[in-house]
């Protein structure tokens, strides 16, 4: 009975029409944003942050559907029969919760398509993110169900989303940092190559399970304090989340070094490899003008005590502004890693990158003075060679 109701909603009733317009939010956000370019963990983390429209929209349309509902006296009906009232509350759930996870499947597998034929490593370390999605779409989805029952005024669908969606943003940028966990988004401060650690997935997805069954039973169960049960369930997941000092942790294959060579020779974090030859390609005529000159760079190197240099890529993994990457390497291979920190280093690295930039031969004997100075930070010699 349930599952042929269930098929209802989603099939005929509003479950495809959300599944269209999560694929379509999933898909803009991701393709506003093509850092996931050749990577799954990337991808998956691109898919979370798209919850920050998913989660209003479904939570606007369960709030409908309660509506509906009511409009068409089924709440009385219920009264009245020997059918728990629980069953077409869960059912019009399932249905909902199932076309919003189709349409953010549906999104996450084009895009898949597209890292399949660049994707650099197979750690399977996201994809306790990426399931967690499915948890907290059905928690939207009931909280609209329980918004619809208590609010029942005609503009309640749009007032319950416009909540929904103020209510994400001020908990994910107002809320103090161990509390952010409890948020569909993801901890704001991460770097590119982490995870969250498998406990924190399994957390979140029992708080989120929990938050689920509580609001269903809250607006279904005759006997209200049936529904304490999944509410002490949400607050003793809510409260580990919170105790268990929620945090990024490396993938080690993600941030795995690797060294690619298409002309110049690129090592860097393996999350990115897919877009090395093209930088190595960029960086070779520069690199055969520093050839042989003591001290000059003989490759580039990304991470490590470098630092994570994120490259922005199209959708199909290719450099979105090679022009921009090019001057961006110049600026890398002459600045000795900006530890010489006196003004005569700043005058001088736009004067050196400009020679590598250059369509003619760079004066050698100039860059050798420079990277003499630049590799004792020679405040003095740096002075003496911009005279």
């Amino acid at each position: 009975m349930i599952t042929r109701a269930m098929g209802r909603e989603l099939l005929r009733g509003s479950g495809w029409p959300l599944a269209v317009v999560v694929l379509a939010g999933v898909a803009a956000v991701l393709l506003g944003d093509p850092l996931w370019a050749g990577n799954w963990g990337e991808l998956a983390v691109g898919v979370r942050t798209s919850l920050m429209f998913v989660v209003p929209v479904a939570a606007m349309t369960g709030t409908w559907v309660s509506g509906r509902a009511l409009r068409r006296g089924t709440a009385e009906l219920l009264a009245i029969s020997p059918r728990p009232r629980w069953q077409p509350l869960v059912a019009s759930w399932a249905g909902l919760t199932a076309g919003a996870s189709l349409g953010l499947l549906a999104a996450w597998a084009a895009a898949g398509a597209l890292v399949v034929p660049i994707a650099t490593h197979g750690s399977a370390a996201w994809v306790g993110m990426l399931l967690g999605c499915v948890p907290i779409l059905a928690a939207a989805t009931a909280f609209g169900l329980a918004f619809g029952h208590v609010v029942t005024w005609r503009l309640a669908a749009p007032l319950c989303g416009i909540v929904a969606g103020l209510a994400v943003v001020a908990f994910q940028w107002g809320a103090h940092d161990a509390y952010l966990v409890l948020s569909p988004l993801l901890l704001t401060a991460r770097s590119v190559g982490t995870v969250y650690p498998d406990e924190i997935n399994a957390l979140q997805a029992l708080w989120f399970a929990a938050l689920t069954a509580a609001l269903l039973g809250m607006v279904s169960f005759r006997r209200k304090l049936l529904a304490l049960v999944p509410t002490a369930l949400a607050v003793a997941a809510a409260g580990a989340l919170v105790l268990n000092a929620p945090h990024w942790e490396p993938d080690p294959v993600a941030q795995e070094q690797v060294c690619v060579t298409n002309g110049g020779t690129v090592c860097g974090p393996r999350v990115q490899e897919h877009v090395y030859p093209e930088v190595a390609a960029l960086a070779q005529p520069m690199l055969d003008k520093l050839r042989g000159i003591p001290g000059a760079p003989t490759q580039v190197t990304y991470g490590g005590s470098e630092g994570m240099s994120l490259h922005e890529t199209t959708p199909t993994g290719a450099l979105a502004d090679p022009e921009f990457e090019r001057t961006a390497l110049a600026n890398d291979l002459v600045s000795g890693n900006y530890t010489c920190q006196d003004p005569a280093f700043m005058t001088g690295r736009p004067i050196a990158s400009g020679l590598l930039l250059g369509d003619q031969q760079p004066d050698r004997n100039w860059l050798t003075s420079y990277y003499a100075a630049l590799n004792t930070c020679d405040a003095e010699g740096m002075r003496a060679l911009l005279r």
